[in-house]
């Protein structure tokens, strides 16, 4: 494999390093909390970060932070000049981080970095900003796999992290990457997080992208463990999408989709229906539709969805999600230990594909799930199982508006309400 150079634009960030000197894979982390001066910022989250690589050079770092009263732009910037040969993939964060830290929930303006150190993973990251359309995006994609195989040649990544602007598009993206790579690569990552107002970015190559998309393909000779559940209990009802036009459900079992879904929740959608009122603002999320996907072997994949809206002459449902005609349709009930304990047992399941030892990882949380613990002020009790569960090993978890994911010997997909996992392992043994 050879070493694709890349480097990091600005931003509230997350980093990973991978060193290209030692065998043992290990990983190292800084942060920055509650400043909003963004220089600053960046500055100290940069030296928290060079300290604990103890003279280590990231061959990758992986970045992530909220935009809130920062220039995420300059951040990104910032960690380039500090680290001008080493590749950068990163997204903005809505809200807030967790890390492997004493501060818990870092709720605000926060910059985060993680640093993976191994001689046995390579990376090949590339950014670009594009038209608002969702061919831009699908060509920027291709675009970008070409290059790869410039490098790399024919051979295969072992993972894919891929990161944008929330839109249709995200389909279509994982599409081309399945195309160019074969249907079984792991896709992960997610949409952009943010909070309204503030701009979210996809982070690459220098870049900040605010509408556009940026790739992290990962070549490894050791294990990566992922996982890609959710935190739901499935009720025991189900229908099949009968109409739909991308992330537009018309009809479930030929019948207006949201009457289907209101008599699923027992009549939780009685007041959108009788007086037109936003869906997402009778907090749907305690009581979302699913798809379910065939995952091999006999086994199904679950994926929650989140309505962004709906047509009240239709009672058409728009998802942040793409369903294909023919799926069948669940609805999930929202419970508030499990959206806390899922951490713990994703991260698990992915320590176990790696083999047991892990060097450290990545958590990508929808920012919707988070929601329904803000609003129980308990969102920081996700702290201490994320960190038993990395055992002292360096990870970042953000929160996304939406996640791509794979069930092992499966596909990778769009959701949403997920949780995706990717560990790296540290005990040398070959990726399977």
């Amino acid at each position: 494999m050879k070493h694709a150079t890349v480097a990091i634009a600005s931003s509230m960030i997350l980093v990973l390093c991978v060193c290209s000197h030692s065998r043992a894979a290990t990983m190292a982390h800084g942060w920055c909390y509650q400043e909003e001066d963004s220089a600053l910022a960046a500055d100290v989250a940069i030296a928290r970060l060079k300290e604990n690589l103890n003279g280590k050079t990231p061959s990758v770092i992986f970045l992530s932070s909220t935009s809130i009263k920062l220039d995420v732009p300059a951040i990104a910037a910032k960690i380039t000049e500090e680290f001008p040969d080493t590749p950068v993939w990163g997204a903005t964060s809505a809200l807030g981080l967790f890390m492997n830290n004493d501060l818990g929930y870092m709720r605000g303006s926060v910059v985060g970095l993680v640093a993976l150190c191994s001689d046995e993973h390579e990376f090949f990251v590339r950014g670009a900003a594009v038209e608002d359309t969702a061919d831009g995006y699908v060509d920027a994609a291709a675009r970008m796999c070409r290059e790869a195989r410039k490098v790399h040649g024919e051979e295969p990544p072992s993972l894919i992290l891929f990161t944008s602007d929330p839109g249709s598009h995200e389909e279509r993206v994982i599409k081309e990457l399945k195309r160019a790579f074969g249907r079984k690569i792991p896709i992960f990552g997610g949409s952009c997080g943010t909070e309204a107002p503030n701009p979210r970015y996809a982070i690459a190559n220098g870049g900040a992208y605010s509408k556009g998309l940026s790739l992290c393909l990962v070549y490894a000779t050791k294990r990566i463990g992922y996982c890609y559940q959710m935190g739901y209990k499935r009720e025991k009802v189900s229908g099949t999408a009968t109409d739909v036009d991308g992330r537009w459900v018309k009809t479930i079992d030929g019948r207006p989709a949201l009457d289907v879904y209101n008599e699923w929740t027992d009549g939780f959608f009685s007041d959108v229906l009788k007086n037109k009122k936003p869906i997402r603002g009778e907090g749907q999320m305690y009581h979302p539709l699913a798809v379910v996907k065939q995952a091999g072997k006999g086994r199904e994949l679950v994926i929650s969805l989140s309505a962004k809206g709906h047509d009240p002459e239709t009672g058409a449902i728009e998802f942040f999600a793409c369903v294909d005609k023919g799926d069948t349709l669940t609805v999930l009930k929202g419970d508030t230990e499990s959206l806390i304990a899922r951490n713990y047992l994703g991260v698990a399941k992915a320590k176990r594909m790696a083999g047991g030892r892990i060097a450290g990882g990545l958590v990508f949380y929808c920012s919707g799930a988070r929601m329904l613990l803000e609003r129980q002020a308990r969102t920081g009790e996700m702290a201490a199982p994320l960190k038993r569960a990395f055992g002292g090993k360096p990870f970042i978890l953000m929160f996304h508006n939406g996640e791509h994911g794979q069930v092992a010997g499966s596909e990778s997909f769009h959701g949403n309400l997920m949780l995706g996992a990717v560990v790296f392992s540290d005990d040398g043994r070959p990726s399977p």
